[in-house]
Formats: structure tokens, C-alpha cells, sequence
């Protein structure tokens, strides 16, 4: 119940993520299906996206998308634009399906990343894998870690469950539809996010969100996927506490490549 309600709070509060929805002429959202991704479980974006706005959503793998058969490829001139949604995923992307990123970004296209949990019994998600964070931190400045940020203080019913109200009222993610100082955006086991203090050239790095000061990080993954009561998820000594990203933005001004990660 906790992660239906944190998946749909989610999908409407950033659906002014995927592009401005003043932009007219015809678009297309291409949803990439990975191992255990969030995509199918997504329905309320997929909803505005093609009955408020009229845009063309489908699922895709990433090499489908470069496919000179398929129906809907990239870079298809019908389309005035597109995206790319990562909805999770614990599976590290191929350097094939890496390579077709990176490709994509360097030709100016969007990408919204939403950083799936890494609470499995691998530890792994496809946001917090090496090769895509060792791009992203090379290409765009950003980083998203696999320690799970918990908080006490700001949440809803639990600590995993933390709640944002840090949000960046100048950017358009975050602020449009919405009143100054009544935004929230309510997170599920969350990785954290750094963002390079220097910018790699031509690179605008904005953050979006941010947890609260009573923030906390849990490296070790076992103690909150064994917790057996609420009291072990309580900060311990050696936790990293503070304010962490929870959201982002970067974009590359010369080649128009943009990236948003939640």
C-alpha cells in the first residue's frame, strides 16, 4: 500500500518532468523496460502523458529503439520530440544500451531517470550501477549512490518513506502547478545524489530536491532489508547524518543533451 501510494505520488508530482506542457506539436515517450523497472506500474504518467497531452507512449527496450524495424525509433521525424523515461530497474545497463545513451544525449535528447531501489537480494539497481554513474559524474557532473537515505523526523509513517519539502522553486521541474511553499514530494528508500561542485564544460547542474537536515545513510543494506522492528532503522552511530539531493537536473547548453534524475 505504502509503495502504490509513494509510485502515484511520485508519477503526478514530476510529471512536469518529462517536458514543458505548454510545448505544442506531436511527441513521444519511450519507456525502457529493464529487469524488475517500475515501468508497467506507471500508469498514472502514461495517463496524463497520452490523455491530457496527446503524446505517443510506448515501451521499449534500449537497442529496440535503434532498430531500423521498429515501429517508433529514435529520432523518427514525425515526432517534434521525444523522451526517454527510466523508470527503475535493477539490472546495470549493457555497454551496448549504455553506448546507445550516451549516443542519444550527445545528439541533445532528454532523459528522465527515476532511480529505482536497490533493496534486492543483489543490492543493485540499474540508477546506482558504475558504468551509467561513471558517465553521468564524467558527462553531466552527477552521481547517484547506493546508500539509502532514511529520516525520522520528515517522513510518512516511516523512515523509509522520507519526505521532501526542499523543493527548487526556480526550476520548472519543480515549481510549475505549484504554490510557493507547498510542494512535497514524497520518496521510497531513496539513493542520495551529488552533484560536482565544478560542472563539466558547457554543463548546467541544477538541484531539484532535498532531504531535510535530520537526514540519515544507511551503507549497509542488510540492516534495513533484516529489520525486524521500526527500532532498527533508527540512525545509529556512524550513520552520515545532513541535507542530501534527492533530485536533479543537468543540461549540456551545446548539445542540448538534458538529464533529470529522481
Amino acid at each position: 500500500e505504502d509503495e502504490a501510494l509513494v509510485n502515484n505520488a511520485i508519477q503526478q508530482d514530476l510529471t512536469n518532468a518529462i517536458m514543458e506542457a505548454t510545448a505544442q506539436g506531436q511527441f513521444i515517450a519511450y519507456f525502457i523496460t529493464s529487469r524488475e523497472s517500475e515501468g508497467a506500474d506507471m500508469t498514472a504518467l502514461k495517463d496524463i502523458l497520452t490523455n491530457r497531452w496527446d503524446w505517443t507512449v510506448v515501451d521499449a527496450n534500449l537497442t529496440q529503439l535503434t532498430s531500423p524495424n521498429y515501429e517508433y525509433p529514435l529520432n523518427d521525424p514525425n515526432f517534434d520530440g521525444q523522451v526517454i523515461i527510466i523508470p527503475g530497474g535493477s539490472a546495470p545497463l549493457t555497454d551496448e544500451e549504455l553506448g546507445i545513451l550516451e549516443n542519444y544525449l550527445a545528439n541533445g535528447g532528454d532523459l528522465v531517470l527515476y532511480a529505482g531501489t536497490n533493496l534486492n537480494p543483489d543490492q543493485t539497481s540499474l540508477a546506482t550501477s558504475q558504468n551509467l554513474n561513471d558517465y553521468l559524474e564524467a558527462n553531466f557532473g552527477l552521481r547517484i549512490h547506493p546508500e539509502v537515505l532514511l529520516d525520522t523526523t520528515q517522513a510518512y509513517q516511516t523512515p523509509l518513506l522520507p519526505i521532501s519539502t526542499n523543493l527548487n522553486t526556480s526550476a520548472l521541474v519543480t515549481s510549475i502547478g505549484v504554490a510557493r511553499g507547498q510542494g512535497v514530494l514524497l520518496y521510497q528508500a531513496p539513493n542520495y545524489i551529488t552533484v560536482a561542485e565544478t560542472a563539466p564544460a558547457n554543463v548546467t547542474t541544477t538541484t531539484l530536491s532535498s532531504s531535510s537536515d535530520s537526514a540519515y545513510l544507511i551503507s549497509d543494506l542488510s540492516r534495513i532489508m533484516n529489520a525486524q522492528s521500526p527500532e532498527e532503522l533508527l540512525p545509529q552511530s556512524g550513520d552520515t547524518t545532513g541535507r542530501f539531493v534527492l533530485g536533479a537536473q543537468a543540461e549540456n547548453t551545446e548539445t542540448g543533451g538534458r538529464i533529470v534524475v529522481f
